[in-house]
């Protein structure tokens, strides 16, 4: 995707974020409430977004977070598989919600595909990395 494209993606995926935030809890979101932080290298994509909910609000724990995000996901999914995520105008969203994992050593091998939102991030035992942090061994 070239750098316009992958922004437009995005922006169809906060407007999704957008709408499972009102349909979960009646919160409207606007992008000026959300941190994008931008980790990306010229081998990976990397966005990480913080969202900034009215009133000081939080999810309990990460896996309260992850519940919202997988119902999230599931959604699309579905809208995705239906056509009403394309007849909604995300089409981009709904090319690239799952995407090839890895390139393919065999030709005849189908491709392995991933979800665009890391779904493991919210398990019980992760943390986060502080402003200026890097993982071990990378620079």
């Amino acid at each position: 995707l070239t750098t316009t494209m992958t922004e437009d993606l995005l922006t169809e995926l906060f407007e999704e974020i957008q709408h499972q935030f009102q349909l979960f809890y009646s919160i409207s979101l606007q992008r000026s409430d959300m941190v994008d932080l931008d980790s990306s290298t010229a081998k990976k994509f990397s966005r990480h977004w913080i969202m900034h909910l009215p009133g000081g609000l939080l999810f309990d724990d990460a896996r309260a977070a992850g519940i919202f995000v997988k119902a999230m996901v599931s959604r699309l999914e579905k809208e995705r598989k239906s056509g009403r995520l394309q007849a909604k105008g995300r089409c981009l969203l709904a090319d690239n919600l799952f995407v090839n994992a890895e390139e393919a050593t065999d030709e005849n091998a189908s491709p392995k595909l991933t979800c665009i939102i890391d779904l493991g991030v919210y398990t019980r035992n992760r943390l986060f990395r502080l402003l200026g942090s890097k993982k071990f061994g990378k620079s």
